[in-house]
């Protein structure tokens, strides 16, 4: 599950801001190698309230012990001074809104701006170095 795999990001002695940057990078990452997943399931959970519950159950499930080992690390470098206060719900919506986003709208922008597959992909290379500069720049002091 891609909650466990951010949980084990970062190495001892990593700041808080690289430990951001990978997992960005890996939710990034994720997305990239699962073009179409976004949408999937925003239209799943849009038309089956079963899938929705279920999809629920499991975040709670997995995204648990991340939310709260992200609220103690947030709170413990607020406190220190080398972030500015940010609750932990903010920072992950943030992160998954900024970096989900790209996919969703793939079809849209494609059409619109007749954008060709590969061309996509490099701009989702830009997109994701934009997406942690972003986020990183609204938690620097």
């Amino acid at each position: 599950m891609i909650a466990t795999n951010i949980l084990n990001i970062g190495v001892s002695g990593s700041t808080i801001e690289e430990r951001i940057a990978q997992a960005i990078g890996f939710h990034f990452n994720f997305l990239k190698q699962n073009l179409q997943l976004a949408q999937f399931v925003l239209n799943e959970i849009s038309s089956n309230p079963v899938r929705l519950q279920s999809l629920v159950d499991r975040l709670r499930q997995h995204i648990g012990p991340v939310f709260l080992q992200v609220e103690a690390e947030l709170k413990k470098e607020i406190e220190k001074g080398t972030i500015r206060p940010i609750s932990t719900p903010d920072l992950l919506i943030t992160i998954v809104s900024l970096n989900v986003t790209p996919f969703l709208v793939k079809p849209i922008l494609q059409r619109a701006l007749n954008i060709p597959d590969g061309d996509f992909v490099e701009m989702l290379e830009q997109r994701q170095k934009e997406v942690i500069e972003t986020v990183l720049s609204r938690l620097r002091i």
